[in-house]
């Protein structure tokens, strides 16, 4: 399964990124969004349709109790349940964790919406 859980900051910060472009200053939003770490797994119909069924019954968004690493971390959690990633954790641990697995890949976010943006 390879996949995106995009979320509001990520969403407002990418648009103010856009909306305030400019080529001569180097960008912190750069900086915040290369080195995103990714790892993939295969996915049984069954799981996809926990899965999907997961995301529909917790479509919306609470900063501490349904933000994008808890609706993420439990996603995978819920379908993946011999390979846990804490709940508990902020975005960078997560990030790390991830890192950590043996199967990991560099997943560089600013350069692929360097070409929507």
């Amino acid at each position: 399964m390879a996949g995106i859980y995009f979320n509001r900051e990520f969403a407002v910060e990418a648009n103010n990124y856009k909306e305030n472009y400019d080529s001569s200053n180097p960008s912190d939003f750069k900086q915040e969004y290369d080195k995103n770490y990714a790892y993939t797994k295969k996915i049984t119909q069954d799981q996809w349709d926990k899965l999907i069924q997961y995301h529909n019954d917790h479509n919306t968004y609470d900063l501490l109790w349904n933000n994008c690493v808890l609706v993420a971390t439990r996603a995978w959690n819920l379908i993946y349940q011999d390979d846990q990633i804490d709940t508990n954790a902020i975005l960078s641990v997560v990030k790390n964790r991830i890192k950590e697995k043996s199967n990991s890949f560099v997943y560089d976010l600013y350069s692929v919406l360097e070409y929507s943006l």
